[in-house]
């Protein structure tokens, strides 16, 4: 199969997940909202789980808000807009709304334009200011690396070559982070990717 076949085949999979991931979220909304009451006693029993006791006006409100979330989101992957954010802002979503111990995001913007990268990684850092969440970004573009979170740990064929945080991160630059890499890995910088980014 030539690789216009198989991009050609890549998207139609991507078309078929991306109806099937919509139909059911939009299927999950209806049924809460068809049975809401019955949503609003499932929530209240996870959080009588958790210890959190809420007032059943507000447990009512945050079911009408996710019924409704989960049917809005749906429809918008099933009429295909906001094809490459919501499906990033679902998932984060689902991976934070247990509260995790580490939400890692491992090369979670590759994929995307620089717009559609800078809309995801904004959702990321709000989800992970708001619910105070020890996460791990693996990622290769440097300014993003510098740019987001309070520790910066660089490494080369398996090992730390260079480990920052607080002040010092705050005031380094991408010409700063490749120096320290040429240094340890004593040659030149080969990723043009890295480079540019």
């Amino acid at each position: 199969m030539g690789r216009f076949e198989s991009s050609r085949a890549f998207l139609w999979v991507v078309w078929g997940l991306r109806i099937v991931t919509g139909a059911m979220f939009v299927m999950s909304g209806l049924v809460k909202v068809i049975d809401l009451w019955g949503f609003v006693f499932k929530i209240e029993e996870y959080l009588n789980v958790w210890g959190i006791v809420q007032p059943r006006s507000v447990v009512l409100m945050a079911a009408m808000l996710i019924s409704g979330w989960e049917f809005v989101f749906g429809a918008l992957l099933l009429a295909g807009c906001y094809k490459r954010v919501a499906p990033w802002a679902l998932t984060l979503l689902m991976a934070t709304m247990n509260k995790p111990k580490l939400l890692l995001l491992d090369e979670h913007t590759a994929a995307l334009d620089p717009k559609t990268a800078l809309k995801v990684l904004t959702l990321s850092a709000r989800i992970v200011e708001e619910n105070h969440l020890t996460t791990m970004m693996i990622t290769h573009n440097m300014k993003d690396a510098i740019k987001y979170g309070n520790r910066l740990i660089m490494m080369h064929e398996g090992h730390i070559i260079y480990d920052v945080a607080g002040e010092e991160k705050q005031k380094l630059h991408v010409s700063d982070l490749l120096a320290k890499f040429q240094i340890a890995s004593g040659g030149e910088f080969a990723n043009d990717r890295m480079i540019l980014s």
